[in-house]
């Protein structure tokens, strides 16, 4: 599994936990010890869901996380879309030759369907929320 699917799921089961938790209870300790990870692992990813506006900390003695905003607002493609930091389908490190007749056109060939391939599993992810 992709390094970015595998932080998809994992922010989900994060998301899931604060959700279920008590406000205050969901640190990234407690969080950890449900997805079976290290704790700085699911700092990183609640600082990415944080940015995104998905979660906020809870200041003070017995501090954690909360959601933002309520579960039944939050699709998956949102969460995909805050936790990727490349594209789903990412360019090779090094341009393909210009000289080449395939390598001169391959972007033109695969860069419209890779996008309306991303789009729409954003869009399907996105027909199920955090709640459900």
């Amino acid at each position: 599994m992709s390094k970015h699917h595998s932080r998809f799921r994992t922010a989900v089961h994060a998301l899931a936990v604060i959700a279920y938790v008590p406000e205050r209870q969901a640190t990234s300790e407690r969080i950890a010890s449900s997805v079976a990870t290290d704790a700085t692992v699911v700092r990183k990813l609640l600082s990415m869901l944080r940015e995104h506006g998905l979660v906020r900390a809870v200041e003070g003695r017995g501090g954690g996380y909360a959601l933002a905003r309520p579960a039944e607002s939050i699709g998956l493609g949102e969460v995909f879309a805050a936790v990727s930091e490349d594209a789903l389908f990412p360019m090779p490190e090094r341009s393909p030759n210009p000289d080449c007749p395939i390598g001169g056109n391959i972007h033109a060939a695969l860069d419209a369907p890779l996008e309306d391939a991303t789009d729409a599993l954003l869009r399907q992810l996105d027909t199920t929320t955090l709640a459900e």
